[in-house]
């Protein structure tokens, strides 16, 4: 379908999907953004081709709500596997259906540190009173990252003491 802007026209790229087993169209002809959705672009702005699919066989996605998938396949179009609801029908979603997975302290692949290193992160702050920029330079962290240790609010779990809550 050609749009125009200006004189100059150009064409949609064709979206195009393969069908698997559990009947998700699995999107073959766009990749995927940063959060593993296939995106195209529409009027010069890019969209996600769920959202595309969904306006396209079931009609306008009314304001303050979102897609969501029946499926739970990030890649896949089928409009049949899509329905709008708000962002917490999507979090209720989620955990009906156990998909939630979140991960604490030394699991969390994104953690520098480990719960013997917050304990004794804490307890030097605690006992010999160093600063946070000091603590931070022993352990090669931010000195932001070791204020929200000793405050709590990084590493929750773990109670001051270091016992496990």
């Amino acid at each position: 379908m050609p749009f125009q802007k200006g004189r100059s026209f150009y064409r949609l790229k064709k979206i195009t999907w393969e069908v698997n087993e559990n009947g998700c169209w699995i999107c073959t002809s766009h990749a995927p953004d940063g959060g593993g959705y296939p995106r195209h672009k529409v009027n010069y702005k890019g969209k996600r081709i769920s959202h595309t699919m969904y306006e396209v066989h079931k009609g306008k996605i009314p304001n303050g709500l979102i897609v969501c998938h029946k499926c739970d396949n990030k890649m896949c179009i089928n409009p049949d596997h899509l329905f709008v609801g708000t962002q917490a029908d999507n979090m209720r979603d989620m955990c009906e259906k156990c998909r939630k997975f979140i991960t604490n302290g030394e699991m969390n692949g994104q953690s520098k540190l480990t719960e013997e290193q917050v304990i004794e992160i804490r307890s030097i702050r605690k006992t010999q009173g160093l600063s946070q920029q000091k603590i931070a330079d022993m352990f090669n962290v931010s000195r932001a990252n070791i204020g929200l240790i000793v405050t709590g609010e990084r590493w929750k779990y773990l109670s001051q003491n270091g016992a496990k809550t």
